[in-house]
C-alpha cells in the first residue's frame, strides 16, 4: 500500500498557487486544524480549497484540551514566585493575568493541581480558587503564547468535543467533508460519540495524544477508521524519551487490528526556515515509515512554513527512496538521489555512446557523409537527449508519429528525427548492415549505423502530415525537400563527441549532467525555457512568472545554438546576454541553470513544441513553459496550435506551463498578461523590430531590455562583430 501524505493547511498554504501545486504531487488529505481556524472563515476556507483542488479536506476538531487566551504580542513572561491569576473570562494575557479556554475547564481545576503552559515552557500550580478565576505561583519561569497546550497533572474529564467542534462538523458536513479527526480520543466511547455526530459516511481518524487514548488504544482502534498519533501533544502527558517507543507499539498495535496509522509532529521542521531537512530528520522520517506507519502528517512545515511544497517535495523523496529499498535487498545502487527526479522519457535514459568501439574494425565500414545537423542528432541521441530513441527512425516508427502522435510501442513522441539521403548515397545499402557515419565538414567519424530500414520518402504525404502545408515557402518543408528522396533507419553508437563551438563549450550539458547538478543543488521542480532569443524583459517577466507561480526550485534555461536560419541570434551572443544575467546577479541565487540544447529548429510547430518539452523532460525538468507561439513559423499555425496538441496527446509526465503573450504596460510599469488599460497602450516585443533596432546599431528600449544586456549588444556592434547568423 503506497504510503500517505496529509498536509495541515495554514498561512502558507492557503493561496491559489500553492494548492494547484499540491494538486500535482501525492498529498492524500488537507488538514484544517480547528484549534488555530476562526469557525467565521471556515466555510471559505473549505470553499477556496475545494475550487482550488481534488484533494479531500479533513476538520480536525480541537477536542478535550484545555489551552492558553490570547496574550499581549506574541508571548509573555511568567516569572519565577510571581502570583498570577488564571481567568474564566477572556482577558487579554500579560505577566500577571491569563485565561484558559474552554471556559468551563477552570471548573475542574482544583488548589494543589501542577499545570504546564505552552509544551512544559512553564509551570504553574493552583494555590486560591474563586468564582470566576484561579491564582497560581510560577513555580518554572518560562513564555507563554497565545493558543498554547495546557496539561494538567491528573486527568480531567471534558466534553470530547467543543461546540466550535460541533458547529465546525455542521458546516463540514453541509460542504461535502467526509474525514474529521477527533483530537484527545479518550476511549472507545468518545469515538462513537463522534462518529454519531459526522454520520455514517464520514471517516474517523482518532488522535492518540494523551495517557488515556495511549491506555485505551485497542478499544479506539477497533471502532475507528484511522489512528494519528500526535507525537507533540502525547509528550505532554508521557515522558518525551519514551515518545520513540510507543511510536512503535501504537503503530503495530492498530496495524494488529487492521486500523490504519498516520504520525504527526516534528518530522522536517527544519524546512520551515531551511531549503533541506536535517540527517536527523529524514532518518526519522524513514523509520517512521519502516515501523509500518501509512502515512506521515506535515503540520507546522506546510501551514506557516516558507516552502511548503519543498516540504512535501522531501517528504515524497524520502517515501520514494523507502519504497525503492523495501523492494529488493539494501545496496549501494540504490542509495542515489537520481531515482527520486522525473522519469527520463520512456522510462530509461538511452545511452549510445560506445566505448568499446574497435577503430580497426569500424574504419572498414561503408561510410556515409552527414552534415552538421545528423551529426547533432547523433549526439542527442546517443546521451539521452532524445530519449526513448536509440537511433534514426524506421518507415513503421515515422508512420505512427506522424499520424498518431506516438512511436509503435504507444510512448509519445511528435517529431520525425530520420536520415534522409540522396538514392545515390544509399545505394547497395541493405537492413541487418553497418554503416559509418562521418562528418561531412570534419571527416571524423560520428556514429555507427545498424541499418534496420531503407524506404524512399513520400515527400507530399509526408510534408502535408508533418508541417500542415507542401509549400517550399514554408522553411520546414524545404530543408525537408532539400535533405534527399530516401531515409536510413535504425540505432546508433556514437563514436566520438560533436566538437561543440568553443564560444558556448562550456554550457553543453547531457542530461546525465543536468540530472547530477539538479541533484547537488537539491532541486526536484525544475522548470524548462526553451528559447532562439536573447534575453529580454518580457521573457524575464515569463520565468520569474513560472518560478513563483509553480514554486519550482530552480529554472533550466537551455537556449538553442545549433544550425541556424539567416537572421537569427548567434548562438554565443545568446548564451552571453543570459551569463550576462548571472554576472550581474540579477537572476535570483541558486534558482538558475543555463546550459544549452544542441540541435537545430525544425520549424515543426506544435510538433515542434512537444519535443522540445520531451528533451527537457529528459534533463530533468518536471515543468516546462510554452509561449503563445512556441516554435512557430510564421502564419502557418494558429496561436493556440502547441496547446491543442498538449490536449491531444494528453499526460506526458511534465506539466506544462501555458502563457499567452505578454506586453508592457507603460501605465502599470510592468509586464502583463491582461490589465484594465487600454489596448492600444500596450508595448508588445518584436523580434524583427529587435533585429532592424540592431542592426542599424540603436540602442533597444528600456522596457525590453535590461541596460546591461544593451551595452553589450552595442558594444558588438560597434566592433563590427555579428550578432546575427548570415548564412553560408
Amino acid at each position: 500500500m503506497k504510503k500517505e501524505i496529509l498536509c495541515t493547511i495554514g498561512p502558507a498554504s492557503l493561496n491559489e498557487s500553492v494548492l494547484r501545486c499540491l494538486n500535482e504531487l501525492p498529498v492524500t488529505l488537507l488538514r484544517v486544524n480547528m484549534s488555530h481556524t476562526k469557525l467565521s472563515k471556515l466555510p471559505e476556507i473549505i470553499k477556496f480549497i475545494k475550487t482550488n483542488t481534488n484533494i479531500p479536506v479533513c476538520l480536525d476538531s480541537e477536542g478535550s484540551q484545555i489551552r492558553t487566551g490570547r496574550v499581549i504580542d506574541s508571548s509573555v513572561l511568567l516569572q519565577e514566585s510571581r502570583i498570577i491569576n488564571i481567568h474564566k473570562k477572556k482577558v487579554p494575557g500579560d505577566a500577571m493575568n491569563i485565561n484558559f479556554y474552554p471556559t468551563e475547564s477552570i471548573n475542574y481545576i482544583q488548589v494543589g493541581d501542577l499545570i504546564s503552559l505552552d509544551f512544559q515552557t512553564a509551570l504553574v500550580q493552583v494555590i486560591k480558587k474563586e468564582k470566576s478565576f484561579l491564582q497560581a505561583k510560577v513555580i518554572t519561569e518560562g513564555l507563554v503564547g497565545s493558543n498554547k497546550a495546557v496539561s494538567v497533572n491528573r486527568q480531567i474529564s471534558l466534553d470530547f468535543v467543543t461546540e466550535k467542534d460541533r458547529k465546525a462538523i455542521k458546516i463540514g458536513l453541509e460542504m461535502g467533508v467526509l474525514y474529521f479527526a477527533l483530537s484527545f480520543a479518550n476511549g472507545a466511547d468518545d469515538v462513537k460519540q463522534f462518529r454519531r455526530l459526522i454520520g455514517d459516511g464520514g471517516f474517523v481518524i482518532s488522535k492518540i495524544e494523551s495517557q488515556s487514548g495511549l491506555s485505551n488504544l485497542k478499544e479506539i482502534a477497533k471502532v475507528s477508521d484511522s489512528i494519528l498519533i500526535d507525537r507533540g501533544d502525547l509528550s505532554r502527558d508521557v515522558p518525551i524519551e519514551c515518545i520513540p517507543l510507543l511510536q512503535k507499539y501504537i503503530i503495530k498495535t492498530a496495524k494488529s487490528l487492521n486500523c490504519k496509522v498516520f504520525v504527526a509532529t516534528n518530522f522536517i521542521e527544519t524546512m520551515i526556515t531551511a531549503p533541506t531537512p536535517s540527517r536527523a530528520e529524514c532518518n526519522d522520517v524513514i523509520n517512521t515509515l519502516i515501523d509500518g506507519a501509512d502515512g506521515i502528517v506535515l503540520a507546522a512545515e506546510t501551514a506557516i512554513g516558507q516552502n511548503p511544497i519543498g516540504c512535501v517535495n522531501m517528504i515524497s523523496q524520502l517515501i520514494q527512496q523507502y519504497e525503492i529499498v523495501k523492494q529488493s535487498p539494501l545496496d549501494l545502487n540504490h542509495i542515489s538521489r537520481r531515482l527520486l527526479l522525473i522519469e527520463p522519457h520512456g522510462g530509461t535514459l538511452i545511452n549510445r555512446v560506445g566505448t568499446d568501439i574497435d577503430a580497426n574494425e569500424y574504419k572498414k565500414l561503408r561510410k556515409i557523409k552527414i552534415d552538421d545537423k545528423i551529426t547533432l542528432d547523433c549526439q542527442q541521441i546517443a546521451t539521452g537527449v532524445y530519449s526513448p530513441l536509440e537511433g534514426f527512425m524506421t518507415e513503421l516508427e515515422m508512420e505512427n508519429v506522424l499520424e498518431n502522435y506516438r512511436l509503435p510501442n504507444g510512448v509519445v513522441w511528435t517529431l520525425p528525427i530520420i536520415l534522409q539521403l540522396p538514392k545515390s548515397d544509399i545505394y547497395g545499402i541493405e537492413r541487418g548492415h553497418q554503416v559509418l557515419l562521418v562528418d561531412r565538414g570534419t571527416s571524423e567519424s560520428v556514429a555507427i549505423l545498424q541499418v534496420e530500414d531503407v524506404f524512399p520518402l513520400k515527400f507530399e504525404s509526408v510534408a502535408k502530415r508533418w508541417f500542415g502545408t507542401v509549400s517550399t515557402n514554408h522553411v520546414g518543408v524545404a530543408q525537408l525537400k532539400q535533405n534527399g528522396d530516401y531515409v536510413i533507419g535504425g540505432k546508433i553508437n556514437l563514436i566520438s563527441n560533436v566538437k561543440v563551438d568553443p564560444l558556448v563549450q562550456q554550457y553543453a550539458l547531457t542530461p546525465k549532467d543536468t540530472r547530477f547538478i539538479f541533484e547537488q543543488k537539491n532541486w526536484f521542480r525544475i522548470v524548462g525555457f526553451h528559447t532562439r532569443n536573447i534575453i529580454h524583459r518580457a521573457h524575464e517577466f515569463i520565468q520569474e512568472s513560472a518560478l513563483e507561480e509553480y514554486h519550482c526550485d530552480g529554472i533550466f534555461i537551455s537556449p538553442v545554438i545549433g544550425p541556424k536560419k539567416p537572421g537569427d541570434f548567434l548562438g554565443n551572443i545568446i548564451m552571453d546576454t543570459y551569463q550576462l544575467m548571472l554576472d550581474y546577479h540579477i537572476f535570483k541565487k541558486n534558482r538558475v541553470l543555463l546550459g544549452s540544447f544542441q540541435t537545430y529548429s525544425r520549424y515543426s510547430g506544435p510538433r515542434e513544441a512537444v519535443f522540445t518539452v520531451l528533451c527537457r523532460k529528459n534533463f530533468g525538468c518536471t515543468h516546462f513553459i510554452i509561449g503563445r507561439d512556441h516554435t512557430g513559423v510564421g502564419n502557418y499555425y494558429t496561436p493556440d496550435a502547441s496547446k491543442q496538441i498538449f490536449d491531444e496527446i494528453g499526460e506526458i509526465g511534465i506539466k506544462m506551463i501555458f502563457f499567452d503573450e505578454v506586453a508592457f504596460c507603460p501605465q502599470c510599469s510592468n509586464y502583463v498578461l491582461e490589465c484594465s488599460h487600454p489596448k492600444d497602450e500596450l508595448l508588445r516585443v518584436s523580434g524583427t523590430e529587435i533585429r532592424n533596432c540592431l542592426n542599424n546599431g540603436k540602442k533597444l528600449p528600456d522596457w525590453l531590455v535590461r541596460e546591461e544586456i544593451n551595452e553589450y549588444l552595442i558594444n558588438n556592434v560597434e566592433s563590427g562583430s555579428s550578432l546575427f547568423f548570415k548564412g553560408q
